[in-house]
């Protein structure tokens, strides 16, 4: 077909438009208009600010100063909140440590651009079920969604679907963690999201049509274990069967390693974050920006953090280092090789 040369400058003229009023728009060699839209996403570890350890007195910046440059560089970022955020409640009896923040933490998330809240783990109902309704509610307020707890069983297992840039992510979360009487078992008792396989995988099954990533969170392992648990592995290859394409795991409160099942990674432990870190191994983590390109995950930056008076820092130098070297190992371990970039990022790539 011809075009006069009218035509063809009036083509010209809004190809060129289009690619000014959208960044997301390219064209291939074949002049085909294409879509490159890129959606990064932060998951963080274990994040909690107890009164009593001694964080709550930090200015509300302080917790995330030192990775707030690379999170405003972040398009959705999500913390695993390990804490009941509440005035008050029934603190549990039977527990070692339990936590308690005040509703004021909520601003430090609310500052730093926290978008989502993963509430399946061990500690969320520390403060009851009056601790665990209030933070739900304070999140609600402040506009985080939040995924693996509720009133319910049936909210506890309840998806986060986003679009980011054109890419429709679902998150789920699951606690495979004791005391089992924080687990929701029924439309009447609270608690958090059990990882019991049947539940993964209708959550899954319901969700997979609707997203083009599935994003599965365990609360799951042995603490200040370095290598993964038959548990971790089962869960892990079971919800990828299912249909999840990125699994990522928190609780040991120390790295572990990246694992490749069908193509998919599994991340083992990512450590801690904003946390109480008692001894040296705990003090190292791994902050993880995944990177999903046309509705596909191109890859995931690794990137390393000391943590140092509950504040997790992006490492440099030496330091860097050491983590990422440990981390690569671990990974080897469980047969995925893992790319360093300038010595400061560890890569994986599908």
């Amino acid at each position: 077909m011809k075009l006069s040369v009218v035509s063809t400058t009036l083509l010209i003229f809004i190809t060129i438009n289009a690619l000014l009023l959208n960044p997301l728009l390219a064209q291939n060699n074949s002049g085909i208009t294409i879509t490159t839209a890129t959606a990064s996403i932060i998951i963080t570890g274990d994040v909690f600010f107890d009164h009593t350890f001694g964080i709550a007195d930090y200015p509300v910046e302080y917790p995330f100063a030192r990775v707030q440059e690379l999170f405003n560089k972040t398009d959705y970022i999500c913390v695993n909140l390990e804490t009941p955020v509440c005035e008050s409640g029934v603190p549990q009896t039977d527990k070692k440590y339990v936590f308690h923040s005040k509703p004021g933490c909520i601003k430090s998330l609310t500052i730093s651009g926290v978008d989502l809240a993963c509430l399946a783990n061990n500690h969320i109902k520390d403060q009851g079920n009056t601790g665990l309704e209030q933070t739900l509610e304070f999140l609600k307020a402040n506009k985080i969604a939040y995924i693996g707890a509720g009133m319910s069983l049936k909210e506890a297992r309840k998806p986060v679907i986003t679009t980011v840039n054109g890419n429709k992510i679902a998150f789920l979360a699951y606690s495979n963690v004791y005391p089992s009487s924080f687990w929701a078992t029924s439309s009447t008792t609270p608690g958090v999201a059990f990882s019991h396989p049947n539940h993964i995988k209708k959550d899954i099954a319901a969700i997979r049509e609707y997203a083009d990533i599935v994003i599965t969170i365990f609360h799951w392992g042995k603490e200040r274990e370095a290598v993964p648990c038959e548990t971790q592995k089962f869960l892990s290859q079971w919800a990828i069967k299912n249909g999840a394409d990125i699994v990522i795991g928190h609780h040991p409160h120390i790295i572990q390693g990246v694992q490749t099942y069908r193509g998919k990674p599994v991340v083992y432990s990512i450590g801690n974050f904003v946390f109480s870190a008692p001894v040296e191994i705990s003090r190292d983590a791994m902050l993880p920006r995944i990177i999903v390109e046309n509705k596909k995950v191109r890859e995931i930056q690794f990137y390393p953090i000391k943590i140092r008076q509950f504040q997790p820092r992006i490492a440099a130098g030496k330091e860097a280092e050491v983590i990422i070297s440990t981390f690569t190992s671990l990974s080897r371990d469980l047969g995925t090789t893992l790319r360093k970039r300038n010595n400061s990022v560890a890569v994986w790539t599908p």
